[in-house]
């Protein structure tokens, strides 16, 4: 069992505190192979009212050959996005809405998996503009192959081997969706040991929005993909980072880690120049929370290009 708060501060949302908690156990103790699978539940409240509650479940099955994600999830998220066109500065929003999504796929080969991914959203979104209008409530139902190659000596704290991820979405109204899109994407990890308790990993990272996509489901740089940005401002139809961190257990439990990385937020890859070119920079600290399976909780501060961001997490960044 592992948990940690998440305090959080920053201009958008103003001071917040959340708890992440998540348990870890195997699903047959005859299986020594499959990693353990775990149930999380998290929930997140700040200052300006936006909140966030969800669960979600992993599950590694028969020596690891199926695997399978479950989520369930409901926020307002009161946010901005920066509006260069028109007024030249941050619009206010507030996103409401609920989750479901669901992940299974199968290995087929060595370290070769494939499945389906399903995801339901039902959203409403109200922007703060001086106009007088009724904001429709929509559903965005996707679903897609993924495909993956999984050859790291460890889920939870690998220091060797790839993971790569590719993941699709095509929402259609036949499968009950109120827009006609598609999403891609492509994460790409690499683990190298270079020392006795050091490891570098390494990550490129992509996602790509194609037809109608609606503004929640546009590209934005929040999260882990290139950390130090919490402001909203860039967002795009596409993405695209890549980042390599340093992470060092210099005693017992404790470790730290030092990251970098660069990235691009766009509507066309046609449209990126060096002059956009995205920074991150950072540190963290780490504590060895459960040993037997490498599960560590700790903390992340970056900065980004005009701003910094904190980051409470159990388990790695990537």
């Amino acid at each position: 069992f592992a948990f940690i708060p998440i305090p959080n501060y920053n201009d958008t949302t103003g001071f917040g505190l959340g708890l992440m908690a998540s348990l870890f156990y195997p699903l047959n103790k005859n299986d020594t192979i499959s990693p353990a699978s775990s149930t999380t539940l998290f929930g997140f409240y700040s200052s300006n009212q936006t909140w966030v509650a969800g669960a979600a479940q992993k599950m590694h099955l028969k020596e690891d050959t199926y695997r399978v994600v479950l989520a369930l999830a409901t926020a307002s998220i009161n946010f901005q996005f920066y509006d260069e066109w028109i007024t030249g500065g941050f619009i206010d929003y507030n996103a409401s809405s609920a989750f479901a999504f669901a992940k299974g796929s199968r290995r087929i080969l060595p370290k070769f998996y494939l499945g389906l991914k399903y995801r339901y959203t039902r959203s409403r979104t109200t922007f703060d503009i001086p106009v007088e209008y009724e904001p429709p409530t929509e559903t965005y139902s996707g679903l897609g192959p993924v495909l993956s190659y999984d050859s790291r000596n460890s889920i939870f704290s690998p220091s060797t081997g790839f993971l790569v991820e590719f993941e699709s979405l095509f929402h259609h109204t036949s499968f009950g969706s109120d827009k006609k899109y598609s999403l891609f994407e492509l994460k790409a990890n690499h683990y190298l040991k270079i020392g006795g308790s050091q490891v570098l990993a390494l990550r490129i990272a992509a996602k790509v929005g194609m037809g109608d996509v609606p503004f929640n489901d546009q590209a934005i740089l929040v999260g882990t993909d290139l950390r130090g940005y919490s402001s909203g401002k860039y967002r795009g139809d596409q993405k695209y980072t890549a980042q390599a961190e340093y992470r060092w257990a210099f005693h017992r439990k404790v470790g730290l880690v030092a990251f970098a990385g660069f990235g691009y937020v766009t509507d066309s890859l046609s449209h990126i120049r060096l002059q956009d070119t995205l920074p991150s920079l950072g540190v963290g600290l780490r504590y060895l929370a459960i040993p037997s399976m490498g599960i560590s909780v700790g903390v992340d501060a970056a900065a980004g290009k005009e701003e910094t961001a904190f980051y409470f997490r159990i388990l790695e960044a990537f």
